[in-house]
């Protein structure tokens, strides 16, 4: 499960989506730096749901 999961073309797809999510965790720290933990928070459930779904 593990190599069909995160090999090198499958991870690709994901590259664009987790850009984008990064882009948006840049953007909420620099907004409200202090919400640290939160923002951290929810950029993992985000990632991890994109996943999923």
């Amino acid at each position: 499960m593990y190599n069909t999961a995160f090999n090198r073309q499958v991870s690709a797809v994901y590259r664009s989506m987790q850009l984008q999510k990064a882009h948006q965790l840049l953007q909420s720290l620099i907004t409200t730096p202090l919400d640290f933990v939160k923002h951290v928070g929810t950029w993992v459930d985000l990632l991890c749901m994109s996943k999923d779904f």
